[in-house]
Parts: C-alpha cells; sequence; structure tokens
C-alpha cells in the first residue's frame, strides 16, 4: 500500500491540488465499498474451506479491508484539511492513498465472489445443494 501509494503520489505533486468535494465524494464511494466489503465478507468467510492458503487469503481480505476504512477516513480528514485553506504535501499523499487503498477494496469486492472454487464444493457451514440431496 504504502510503495503504490507513494508511486501515485509524486504523479499527484505534479497537478493541481485536489478540491474538498473530491476528498468528499471519495469518502462517499469509499464508505460504500466499505459496507459492501463488510456484507461480502460476513457471507464468504464461513463458507471458504480451510486449507493452506486460508490464513493468507484472510489476510489479504482483512488487509485490503482495513486499509480502505482508512482511505475513507483519510479522505474525511483531508477534505477538512482543504476547506481550511490548507495546501501541502498531505494533499496528495492522502489522495494517493485514498485511491489506491479503495482500488484495492473495489478489486477485492469483484474478484471474490470469481474465486467461487475456493466454496463452490461446501465449506463449513454451507448447506448442501438440493441436487445432491435428489440424488
Amino acid at each position: 500500500m504504502a510503495g503504490a501509494s507513494l508511486g501515485v503520489g509524486f504523479y499527484l505533486s505534479t497537478i493541481p491540488p485536489a478540491s474538498p468535494g473530491l476528498f468528499q465524494d471519495i469518502a462517499t464511494v469509499g464508505a460504500s465499498l466499505v459496507l459492501a466489503y463488510v456484507v461480502e465478507a460476513v457471507w464468504l468467510v464461513p463458507r471458504v474451506e480451510v486449507d493452506d492458503g486460508y490464513e493468507e487469503w484472510l489476510g489479504f481480505i482483512v488487509g485490503a479491508g482495513l486499509a480502505g476504512f482508512l482511505g475513507v477516513v483519510i479522505a474525511l480528514l483531508l477534505t477538512q484539511h482543504r476547506q481550511a485553506g490548507h495546501d501541502n504535501a498531505l494533499d496528495w499523499l492522502g489522495l494517493s492513498w485514498s485511491a489506491v487503498s479503495l482500488l484495492i477494496l473495489g478489486a477485492t469486492l469483484i474478484l471474490q465472489p470469481l474465486l467461487a472454487d475456493r466454496y463452490r464444493d461446501g465449506g463449513p457451514g454451507v448447506a448442501s445443494d438440493s441436487r445432491d440431496s435428489a440424488g
């Protein structure tokens, strides 16, 4: 996260500072992503088969969720920072962190259902499919 944010941040430092409205919009989109993440994670985690990669996968999705939540908090703080008239390196660093973290969180939301093979055969807490009980 930090490396990607610094890379994006150096690019963002070359353009005019972001407006408070942009930070507010990023926070709104991020809050929606965090809510969707929570719903998906609560549904998905008990259904994933516990295997060798389970802890690594769980660590990744928790890290993505925490980074996204922190991105929302940073965007909200920078809204107030810009409204107060401040203009410094915090703006582009915060914007880059928020953008990168929410991009990773959004990608995580999109990719988790595509990894259906992890829970297709049923993990803990998954009821068997009606075709299995009929045949």
